[in-house]
């Protein structure tokens, strides 16, 4: 049996994987919505935005995604971050 992983999962561990390999000291959560598997809400909650600026933490969220975007795999991201201490505000 094959399985096969949706996009919404694919998104989700290449963030993870990213951020661990970046700042494995720190812990980190990515949440994607959607609901057709086109059009994405992305939740990333990780320290590592400690005292980063909007745009900083979107490029570090954009990086991890590598080429999803130019291919076509990824069509539209909506994108919120969080540390973990704004979270809980």
């Amino acid at each position: 049996m094959v399985l096969v992983m949706k996009k919404s999962q694919i998104i989700e561990q290449l963030i993870i994987s990213q951020f661990q390999q970046d700042f494995s000291e720190l812990e980190h959560k990515a949440v994607v919505e959607t609901e057709d598997e086109h059009h994405f809400v992305v939740t990333v909650i990780s320290d590592a935005f400690i005292n980063k600026k909007l745009l900083e933490r979107q490029r570090m969220v954009y990086a991890s995604l590598g080429d999803k975007f130019a291919t076509g795999e990824i069509h539209a991201l909506s994108l919120k971050t969080f540390t973990h201490e704004e979270l809980k505000k």
